[in-house]
């Protein structure tokens, strides 16, 4: 049976958010300025213990799953008239823990005909861990046929998991205030996904999202949230174009592109605020290789401007490997806009920039970016930004920026109005000191720059796919911002992922120069082969899961790549002798990316996987080929496969090397948590008092590299 819309109990949950984000229910004068930072402190801290708490919550509930409760469940139709096998039908169904199977369906498009899929605590059939995994996302599209597509989550913030894969998500429609595609109370993982055609209207006193709505923390990986919108009227304001988030955001190769926020009034200026039209995040914000692009924000009124158009965030912000281009605001903030905390004050949060690029990006001010916290911009370039009042390329604004350090870093041809007030390139409102070296910047007006800092145009090549996951600007060899950087940074590659430093020293900015080399006889040289391995051929015992339970165990080693990355073609790995289970299916072999590259492999996610039966044991490696698959940084190597406890001891040991690097983790499904192995039931590296025989795993990857 369809399930009937209950705005009111809705209503009352978008009152008890705003109550949650600390928003009275109607402005009210400010606090006074200055608020003391120990007060700030203090809130945050306490939001950071109950974060900390929920995620205890929430992996003791992964371990009580462990004992094989969670099922996955197939969807065998593309209609919605609940009936047996529909997407709605089984999601009613489902349990906690359960993961929701649409990977068969060949019909290219389920459209929803029934209104929305409400698996709430509002709803009748709630559940709060769920896992909806698609064949890919240029395969299904689940079209939400104007209404909202899921809504989900619990009254307490953070008790949900949303998790959703390879689909793409289009056309909601939501006129209450909140998200029109997905709307969950707790955290949400994106992998592989689009959101597309999403729009929230109709908040008072506030729009949150226009595709999704997340009050825990949102986690992208290989995503895109595009052409999506929030818009507001009258007195109230709109956020989050793209996506609201109340937690943190990461954002991990992913665009968030083409998204708008309108408003008629930009708000108190506090509380109430008509920003981010590509994102809103109350929380922190990480991003690595991905791309904000042509975001809007627009508030219509007389004499209101809204603030960042591409992403809007007021807490930790650490960005690597991103470009920020065409977005556009009325208001301060094209590309990006970093606030304090709260008004009541910031405990001491930072904005960090690496190897990035802001550029093409237009706002009233401040169209590359504002900031007003300390600031670190290194390897990056800030160009061809347009601000109407000046500052087109960055702008330090508040008592609270205070520290600005750069190194080798590009700001220049940046541009402004035939009134502006401000410098074209750089700019800051309030105190600001300025450290680094290494630099160029064109103009910035009376500011004082490090000693040495460049003033020459670079050179810039147009905005491009000169390699890599985002696009940058490529310099000359004549360029002055050749060989004259620093890596202070120690950044293995440059932003498109070529080697940092390839002559006397880094180039300036975010894109390193290198030759074409050929030669003489015309053809490129051969690229060099790497072999990843901890052993030494060696074997010396055999490792497999305890008699008390039979799980799906992952094994494998975690690797730092050479400099200037590798391309990964073939895994070898050595398996112990006792191994009769084969007869449960071939081993699958994984290839993880782990972009932090942090020395834990708990939170890498999947590039490539192939599958293989092992015909060799001891000490002769059996090898698979697999799709020639770039990585950077660091990344995780490892099989599976299904085995009896007690029983099977797959997994080769060289103990004359540490375990250090090697890890292990057991699950009722491997796959089910291959995106995110945080969430296993067990994990850990091979080394004592949790190995009796600790050692590292003989497992190893083979590639090329540049």
């Amino acid at each position: 049976m369809p399930h009937p819309v209950t705005s009111r109990p809705r209503l009352l949950l978008a009152a008890g958010i705003a109550l949650a984000l600390g928003l009275p229910a109607l402005p009210v004068t400010s606090h006074a300025a200055g608020a003391s930072e120990a007060r700030a402190a203090a809130r945050h801290a306490l939001r950071m213990e109950n974060r900390r708490q929920r995620n205890a919550g929430i992996a003791i509930a992964a371990t009580q799953r462990a004992g094989g409760t969670r099922a996955t469940l197939p969807v065998t139709s593309c209609a919605d008239d609940g009936g047996a096998g529909t997407l709605r039908s089984v999601l009613y169904a489902a349990n906690e823990g359960d993961t929701v199977d649409l990977s068969a369906l060949t019909c290219g498009t389920i459209t929803l005909t029934q209104g929305e899929i409400d698996i709430s605590v509002l709803g009748d059939d709630q559940v709060n861990d769920i896992t909806i995994v698609g064949p890919g996302r240029d395969l299904l599209t689940i079209d939400a046929n104007n209404d909202r597509f899921i809504y989900h989550g619990d009254f307490q913030t953070g008790l949900a998991q949303l998790r959703i894969r390879d689909l793409t998500i289009a056309n909601g429609l939501y006129t209450h205030g909140l998200a029109s595609c997905i709307d969950t109370s707790g955290d949400a993982e994106l992998t592989r996904v689009t959101i597309t055609g999403c729009r929230a209207s109709g908040g008072s006193p506030l729009t949150f999202g226009g595709a999704v709505s997340v009050s825990g923390d949102l986690t992208m990986v290989d995503s895109t949230i595009t052409g999506s919108s929030s818009t507001a009227a009258g007195n109230a304001v709109a956020i989050g174009g793209g996506a609201y988030v109340s937690g943190d955001l990461s954002l991990v190769d992913s665009t968030i592109s083409g998204n708008s926020v309108t408003a008629v009034t930009a708000g108190d200026g506090e509380y109430y605020l008509t920003a981010g039209g590509g994102a809103y995040v109350r929380g922190a914000l990480t991003a690595r290789n991905s791309t904000v692009s042509g975001n809007t924000i627009n508030a219509t009124g007389t004499s209101q401007d809204g603030i960042g158009a591409g992403i809007y965030v007021r807490a930790e912000t650490d960005i690597e490997g991103t470009t920020f281009d065409n977005n556009t605001a009325d208001g301060a903030g094209g590309g990006l806009y970093k606030d304090v905390y709260s008004v009541f004050g910031d405990p001491g949060t930072l904005l960090e920039v690496r190897n990035s690029t802001f550029s093409g990006n237009t706002a009233l001010r401040g169209a590359g970016l504002v900031a007003k916290r300390p600031t670190t911009l290194a390897n990056s370039t800030i160009a061809f930004n347009t601000g109407a009042e000046g500052a087109g390329g960055a702008l330090f604004t508040g008592d609270m920026a205070t520290t600005l350090d750069l190194q080798s870093v590009i700001i220049a041809s940046n541009s402004a109005g035939s009134g502006a007030t401000l410098p074209t390139d750089l700019s800051a409102t309030g105190p600001l000191a300025v450290t680094g070296a290494n630099n160029l910047v064109m103009n910035a007006g009376t500011l004082a720059l490090p000693a040495g800092t460049l003033t020459a145009d670079p050179q810039l090549a147009p905005l491009a796919d000169n390699g890599g996951r985002t696009r940058t600007h490529a310099i000359e060899e004549d360029s002055v911002a050749f060989d004259a950087g620093n890596n202070a940074a120690a950044l293995a590659t440059d932003q498109r992922g070529s080697t940092r430093v390839v002559g006397a020293a880094a180039d300036i900015g975010a894109f390193e120069w290198v030759s074409d080399v050929i030669f003489a006889d015309g053809f490129d040289p051969a690229a060099a082969t790497v072999t990843y391995q901890y052993d030494d051929g060696d074997g010396d015992t055999n490792q497999g899961p305890p008699s008390s339970f039979s799980p799906d165990m992952l094994w494998g080693n975690y690797y730092t790549t050479q400099p200037g990355g590798t391309v990964i073609t073939r895994i070898e790995v050595a398996f112990g002798p006792t191994f009769p289970s084969l007869a449960n299916g071939p081993v699958t072999f994984w290839l993880l990316d782990d972009p932090d590259a942090d020395g834990d492999p708990r939170n890498a996610i999947l590039l490539t996987s192939v599958q293989g039966t092992p015909d060799v044991f001891n000490d002769t490696f059996f090898s698979v080929t697999i799709p020639p698959t770039a990585v950077s940084g660091a990344f995780f190597v490892g099989a599976s496969a299904k085995l009896a406890g007690g029983v099977d001891r797959p997994a080769r040991v060289d103990r004359d090397a540490p375990g250090t690097n090697s890890w292990f983790f057991y699950a009722p499904e491997i796959a089910d948590v291959i995106d995110d192995l945080n969430s296993a039931p067990f994990g850990s590296q091979n080394t004592s008092p949790t190995v009796p025989l600790p050692g590292a795993f003989m497992v190893r990857a083979i590639g090329t590299v540049p």
